[in-house]
C-alpha cells in the first residue's frame, strides 16, 4: 500500500476536505457511534484521533476517486 507523506491539490481539488467532513457527519449521524463511545467510555482525545483517522482515510478514497476520474478524462480527450 502506497503511503502519501504529501499531496499537492489543483485548486478545483480544495473541495475534498469538504467533501471528507460530509462523509464523516453522514457516517456518524447514521450510526450507533455516540453509543459506542458512552458505553466503553471512550476519552475525547480518542474521539478526536478516531475522528481524524477516518478522515484520512475517506480523504484518501476521494483523491483515488479523483486521480481515476482524471486518468478517464485524459484517455478521452486522447482519443476524441
Amino acid at each position: 500500500m502506497k503511503v502519501w507523506k504529501r499531496v499537492r491539490f489543483l485548486k478545483k481539488d480544495k473541495k475534498i476536505d469538504m467533501i471528507t467532513k460530509s462523509y464523516v457527519n453522514y457516517i456518524y449521524e447514521n450510526s450507533p457511534i455516540n453509543e459506542i463511545f458512552d458505553r466503553y467510555k471512550v476519552s475525547p482525545s480518542e474521539r478526536v484521533r478516531l475522528n481524524q483517522y477516518i478522515s484520512d482515510r475517506i480523504a484518501g478514497l476521494v483523491v483515488l476517486s479523483l486521480a481515476n476520474d482524471k486518468r478517464s478524462e485524459e484517455r478521452f480527450s486522447r482519443n476524441a
